[in-house]
């Protein structure tokens, strides 16, 4: 969540060079990465939920969808972000069992300057046990649900926003049967950006998630409802053509009557014919449209038009107080939290009988390996790899089970709290984390051969996009002075 203040910050100075009235949206799948939380995490994982709905009232948010990946720590934990929010969490088909009626809201109505706008929140499915027997919950088709609602708010409101984390195909199946839902902002966790797409009456539209980016949509909204081409943009290139063949039978008639000075050029006079002839007809062109704009705004069948555009997060701007002080206040207690449930962890130790980490073969630490490989080892010395854990001590954030995987040498698929008692001579990314786990090997080369150059997936691992966006493999590859030892 460090990108939040920066974020915040972003939009704050848009909001102020644009006097427009707003609102701020998000579909959902704010809270959790994954619909499942690793267990040794998942109280960390909370306290950072905790802190995002924090920063979003700071960011006074208008409206979240509910995505179930919003559910990964339990409904009774989403009930209770939900009291801890200043603004509503929608969706209209989570309901209880019991009495058929939404947990949470299932719209929201806002004011956009003169407009009523309404808002409603749809949920994906869920996947099996995501609800106990006593949550008494359950998800309906949005066919159950939604075109009653929308029909609904069509006829009390302006226009209608859907914040759905339904698959792009529902979502087109929606625009199809719903043509009064005029935006359909998706939550689709794996996505990237989507520009707004007109299909019927619906536009449908979509930020790159992990808040890479945030969108800045902007619309005139007419008394027609309906999305159409902007006749007046048009319009305005019309008119600078016309302009531009203007000065062009201007350099003509400069000189006198071009009938009379190139009546003997038939070459010439031909071509001013011409421009003449592209001129008087653009300018008829030009009338018939301002005609047909202005009847439209007597009749209010003027098209309603819209332009986006997709901001990246900009490290380099400076931060949201209030948020910047949240985000520090939540890494803070994460790391604590962290530190508290080491002494609980038994010591992790090279044995069988401890044997929590990737694969059947163990890890043996870097000092092993240095005994055969010293060129190797001397080029990993002087690498980031090799102070990859005493970064996390710098930020206080050892203990934090986000980052702390990507900071040591083995690999967990597991419960990750383990890796919080680890050896010394696991606390850096080692030798093992790319070359595999070493004690066979150390004990017989020949038999048990590890890769000597690790492959792109290892590296991924940890290098996502959300982590190390401009990571590329190759590249990457020819920086590490380890692997071109191991290839000498």
């Amino acid at each position: 969540m460090g990108g939040l203040s920066k974020k915040a910050y972003q939009i704050k100075e848009i909001i102020k060079e644009n006097t427009a009235p707003y609102l701020i949206l998000d579909a959902g799948a704010l809270l959790f990465k994954n619909e499942r939380l690793n267990p040794g995490k998942q109280s960390q994982d909370e306290i950072t939920a905790t802190g995002i709905v924090a920063a979003y009232n700071a960011m006074n948010y208008d409206a979240v969808g509910i995505s179930r990946h919003d559910l990964a720590a339990g409904l009774d934990f989403l009930i209770n972000i939900r009291d801890r929010s200043q603004f509503p969490w929608l969706s209209a088909n989570l309901v209880r069992i019991s009495t058929n009626q939404p947990i949470f809201e299932s719209s929201s109505i806002r004011k956009i300057g003169d407009l009523k706008v309404g808002i409603i929140g749809i949920t994906e499915n869920v996947t099996p046990g995501t609800f106990s027997k006593k949550d008494d919950a359950a998800i309906l088709p949005w066919t159950q649900i939604l075109p009653q609602l929308a029909e609904d708010l069509s006829q009390s409101c302006d226009m209608v926003i859907l914040l759905s984390s339904l698959s792009a195909t529902e979502n087109l199946q929606i625009t199809k049967e719903l043509t009064n839902i005029h935006m359909i902002l998706q939550a689709q966790p794996t996505s990237a950006n989507l520009n707004p797409v007109q299909h019927a009456n619906t536009l449908v539209f979509e930020t790159a998630n992990r808040g890479k980016y945030f969108g800045l949509l902007r619309f005139n909204w007419s008394a027609s409802k309906a999305w159409g081409v902007d006749n007046t943009d048009s319009l305005l290139t019309l008119r600078q053509n016309l302009d531009r063949y203007a000065w062009q039978v201007k350099r003509f008639t400069s000189k006198g009557d071009p009938e009379e000075i190139f009546k003997t050029d038939p070459r010439r006079l031909s071509s001013y014919r011409n421009l003449v002839q592209k001129h008087d007809a653009l300018a008829d062109e030009i009338n018939a449209i301002e005609k047909d704009i202005e009847y439209q705004k007597k009749k209010g069948l003027l098209f309603s038009t819209f332009a986006n555009r997709f901001f990246p997060l900009d490290i380099s701007m400076p931060d949201h107080k209030e948020v910047k002080e949240i985000v520090e206040e939540t890494k803070k207690k994460v790391n604590e939290a962290g530190k508290n449930l080491a002494q609980n962890v038994s010591p992790q130790k090279n044995s069988e009988d401890q044997a929590s980490f990737q694969s059947n073969n163990l890890y043996t630490g870097w000092k092993i390996c240095a005994k055969c490989h010293d060129q190797q080892t001397l080029f990993w010395q002087k690498s980031k790899h090799r102070n990859a854990y005493q970064t996390l001590i710098n930020q206080q954030q050892q203990y934090n089970l986000d980052c702390l995987p990507c900071h040591i040498t083995p690999a967990y698929s597991g419960d990750v709290s383990n890796a919080l008692k680890l050896p010394e001579e696991f606390l850096q990314v080692g030798c093992e984390t790319c070359h595999g786990p070493g004690n066979r090997h150390s004990a017989d080369p020949s038999g048990w051969p590890l890769q000597s150059i690790p492959g792109e997936i290892v590296c991924k691992r940890c290098h996502t996009p959300d982590r190390d966006e401009a990571f590329v493999y190759l590249n990457k590859m020819k920086l590490l002075g380890c692997s071109q030892a191991a290839t000498q």
